[in-house]
């Protein structure tokens, strides 16, 4: 986050904030007792602002919005659908926010802290990773079956570019796009790499 903060998560349910200009002294955490049993936080990322972060929860669909600072919940972005969030991205703007599951993709708007859009499973049905390009004109989303799609950041956010199955790849573990977005690639379980041209 903005070069200041180190975030990191554990599968116990707790998260810390570290400021590495103050000798990696603790910001801010939460203890994993504060969470239900059997909560774990999959994925945590940061706001391209530095002062805004989120996690995910393994037990829902549920996002947590922190201030980074103050280590409090500013908003919580839910649907109480079971299956959890397994990858997030927010857009370089910081006015969108993706969040990827078993459910498909779910598009923030931060602006309103409502859903813009939801993108519908592809391949195997869970989407592995979910990342915006540099300019968020695009997002990206990576399905299990080797299958990767591409969204535009318009409303709706329709799809605008989708990759063949692919039944050896397995599931998604990572996706993005290079510096100009003409390419994207993505990272899967049984240990390849793909790279896409668009």
């Amino acid at each position: 986050t903005s070069g200041h903060y180190l975030l990191a998560a554990s599968s116990s349910g707790g998260w810390v904030t570290l400021d590495t200009t103050a000798g990696l002294r603790s910001v801010s955490a939460s203890a994993a007792a504060a969470r239900k049993k059997g909560d774990a936080i999959p994925c945590i990322t940061s706001h391209p602002d530095g002062l805004l972060f989120a996690t995910a929860s393994s037990r829902d669909d549920s996002v947590c919005i922190y201030d980074i600072k103050a280590g409090k919940a500013v908003t919580t972005l839910a649907e109480g659908a079971d299956g959890g969030t397994v990858s997030m991205s927010f857009c370089e703007n910081g006015y969108f926010f993706a969040a990827g599951g078993v459910h498909g993709v779910r598009v923030f708007d931060l602006r309103k802290m409502r859903i813009l859009a939801t993108c519908s499973p592809e391949g195997n049905g869970r989407c592995g990773a979910v990342r915006f390009d540099k300019y968020g004109g695009l997002l990206s989303a990576a399905w299990g079956g080797g299958v990767v799609s591409i969204y535009e950041s318009k409303k709706d956010f329709p799809r605008t570019w989708c990759s063949e199955a692919s039944s050896s790849a397995g599931a998604a573990r990572a996706v993005s796009f290079n510096a100009n977005a003409t390419r994207v690639v993505a990272g899967w379980e049984a240990g390849g790499l793909t790279v896409f041209g668009m």
